[in-house]
Order: C-alpha cells, then sequence, then structure tokens
C-alpha cells in the first residue's frame, strides 16, 4: 500500500514533519523496527507517543512479519538519546518517562559505557543468546561477546 491509496490525507509525514494544532506542536519521528514504518510522535518537547517502539520495560515485538530487531535497537538507542525526560505514553500497558526507562528499561547498560555501541553487534549477540526480540527488556546476558564498541564521534 503506498500513500496514494489515501487521497483524503492532509499530511504526509515524513521524518521532522511537524504540524501545529490547538497551541500544540507534533514532530514525527521515525522509529522502525516494530514495522518498517513505525514512528514516535514528540509533543510540544515533553510528551513520546511511542506506539509499539518503546513500552514501560519493556519494547514492541519484532518477530511478525515487517519486524526488525536491528532496526528496533537503532530506534531506542535514538530515543535513549533525546535530550531531557520525557512523558512516554506507548500504545499499550503502562505510561512511563524516558529518565525511568533509561534507568531501568535494557537500555540503561547500553547507554551509561560513555561509549557509541554498534547495534548490529548488540542484534547479532541477543541472536545467538536465543533472546527474543520481546524480552529485549530482560537483556542481561553478562557475556558482551558480539557487541562491538567505537568511540564517540
Amino acid at each position: 500500500m503506498n500513500r496514494f491509496d489515501f487521497p483524503g490525507a492532509d499530511i504526509w509525514a515524513q521524518e521532522g514533519t511537524e504540524v501545529t494544532f490547538g497551541g500544540m506542536t507534533a514532530k514525527y519521528l521515525s522509529t522502525p523496527g516494530h514495522t518498517p514504518g513505525s514512528c514516535t510522535i514528540m509533543l510540544d518537547n515533553s510528551i513520546l507517543f511511542t506506539g509499539d517502539t518503546l513500552f514501560c520495560q519493556s519494547c514492541g515485538r519484532t518477530d511478525l512479519p515487517g519486524g526488525d530487531w536491528r532496526a528496533m535497537l537503532k530506534s531506542l538507542k535514538r530515543l535513549y538519546d533525546l535530550p531531557s525526560d520525557y512523558q512516554v505514553m506507548p500504545g499499550h500497558e503502562s505510561l512511563s518517562t524516558l529518565e525511568r526507562e533509561r534507568a531501568s528499561n535494557f537500555l540503561d547498560s547500553l547507554g551509561k559505557t560513555g561509549i557509541a555501541i554498534l547495534f548490529i553487534g548488540v542484534a547479532d549477540h541477543v541472536l545467538k543468546h536465543g533472546i527474543t526480540s520481546h524480552q529485549c527488556h530482560a537483556f542481561s546476558c553478562p557475556c558482551y561477546c558480539c557487541i562491538e564498541q567505537v568511540a564517540v564521534h
């Protein structure tokens, strides 16, 4: 299906598209992984509508058609790296904050190292050790044998 299948749309969102309404501004962030078209909507630099990308202490599945675990990891890292704190409004389950997810979600063990992590290595590690994508919040294997680390540019 393509965008021309929906002739009534007023706006076709893509990375960085901003829409202002009722005194608020919503910004479209591409966060693929759960599906190729997954996105996060940032509202007024204070709320993230994360859909099926980031949940409270978890993330969306990638084992269904179109899911991509490596893309999910990159999207989660992108959200982790956003400055400041945000209210997180996921597509399912409990509400959270980005600060809480940085502290308690699996991203915490990856983000505090002070180095960039090549998430392809992480994905290979996770697959090698049999951790499924919907268990990413439980990523706790201490081996890290497949993670490649590079200096931050």
